[in-house]
């Protein structure tokens, strides 16, 4: 499970969001490629395997022969072992070739840009029922849609966020990145770092008394937090992917401030609805879904038009 995890690490890329383009860079994997070779099946690489390890039993064998000259025997071997170089060529010629294939018709990590304007994000709660038991986990989903499906993801990613409100305030400090910079952000927590609980066994080891302080060290041990933070701490340090692709380094270079791209203006309409209700004291989960603040928005413009005709016909 540790190398497991160690290889989706390692695999896993980052979602990138640009606050100055208003853009996001999502990670997909292209589709399969159908690539047939010749012999590439398990009876053909059954029938090589054991005519590999038949000739090489074949070059050993001449030497438990009884009675023979030794001219004959190394006649044999000479043979078997011609044959061996000979098979041994062949095979490894056929599987270079065929992985150097099967790696370029592999799937190839691409990055999508999308306008975050149109992001699809959204939070859902999975049940999993087993035999003994049922397990409940939510995720936060960022997602582009299909140019030709909206029902459909071109890219997506996804977080495990344990709760519904957990999901929406995570997604809400995304919203408050792209909309008002880092500095509208709450900052990170250490409270899971290694530094921060090394700091609280120092300040642990002074509060408690010996025995106290011995059992809270066994059931670290036992439940293994130490060993927790060491592997977070190396994965966060060693494993995560930290370099930018090739084809985001242009994307990824700062702008300067008049070229940053803008809001449409429904979303800075929205984005003033919010900051009131904030400084009214509502809370993000109790605010109703976003639709009905577009709908009081194309109304509220509707009657604007509607006033403008009137005051020409008046001034008319």
């Amino acid at each position: 499970m540790h190398l497991l995890g160690n290889k989706a690490v390692k695999e896993t890329p980052p979602v990138r969001l640009n606050r100055q383009r208003r853009e996001v860079a999502m990670p997909r994997w292209t589709e399969v490629t159908e690539c047939k070779l010749p012999f590439w099946n398990d009876s053909a690489a059954g029938i090589a395997y054991i005519t590999y390890i038949g000739t090489i039993a074949a070059v050993f064998m001449p030497f438990t022969l009884e009675g023979e000259s030794p001219e004959y025997v190394q006649l044999l071997v000479t043979i078997f072992a011609t044959a061996l170089a000979i098979e041994t060529l062949v095979i490894g010629t056929y599987f270079f070739i065929a992985l150097r294939l099967k790696k370029k018709h592999a799937p190839k990590l691409v990055y999508e840009i999308y306008p975050w304007d149109k992001l699809v994000a959204y939070i859902e709660t999975k049940q999993n029922i087993g035999p003994g038991l049922m397990a409940t986990h939510t995720v936060l989903t960022l997602a582009i849609p299909k140019p030709d499906d909206a029902e459909s993801a071109l890219a997506a990613a996804s977080i495990n966020v344990g709760h519904e409100t957990s999901g929406l305030a995570q997604w809400e400090c995304i919203r408050e990145f792209m909309e008002n910079g880092p500095e509208a952000c709450p900052d990170p927590k250490e409270d899971e770092t290694l530094a921060h609980y090394k700091a609280k066994c120092r300040q642990a080891r002074k509060e408690m008394s010996l025995l106290p302080w011995l059992g809270k060290k066994v059931g670290d041990w036992f439940f293994q937090r130490y060993l927790a933070h060491i592997i977070t701490e190396r994965r966060i340090k060693t494993l995560a992917l930290k370099s930018l692709p090739e084809e985001l380094k242009a994307w990824s270079a700062p702008l300067p401030q008049e070229q940053w791209a803008k809001p449409s203006e429904a979303l800075q309409s929205l984005n003033q609805q919010l900051a009131r209700a904030y400084e009214r004291g509502l809370r993000f989960t109790n605010m109703g879904p976003v639709s009905q603040w577009e709908a009081q928005y194309d109304e509220k413009k509707q009657q604007k038009r509607g006033r403008r005709r009137y005051q020409a016909r008046v001034d008319f």
